[in-house]
């Protein structure tokens, strides 16, 4: 085998050995409030999320806003929400 073949396997073996290695990302919140609709818990989660962006990131030819999570809950406990989201399994 010749050796830029064998460098380019191993290569790619790293890669997704390391891939394979990476925590999933934490599940989605869920909140709940008594007598609440979908509509007005869309609205409050996106004022929340507004309020809570505290800068941007830049990336390669990208500029992203970033939102503080423990702002973000703060702010939706604040409206009356409870986070019910379950913890990851394994923990």
């Amino acid at each position: 085998m010749k050796p830029r073949i064998l460098v380019l396997i191993l290569m790619l073996s790293a890669v997704a050995l390391a891939a394979s290695c990476r925590r999933p990302p934490p599940p989605e919140p869920i909140w709940q409030k008594a007598d609440v609709s979908h509509q007005q818990l869309k609205t409050d989660e996106y004022q929340c999320l507004q309020e809570s962006m505290t800068g941007t990131r830049l990336g390669i030819g990208t500029k992203r806003r970033i939102s503080d999570q423990r702002l973000f809950k703060a702010c939706m406990g604040a409206r009356g929400y409870r986070d019910v989201t379950p913890p990851p399994a394994g923990d």
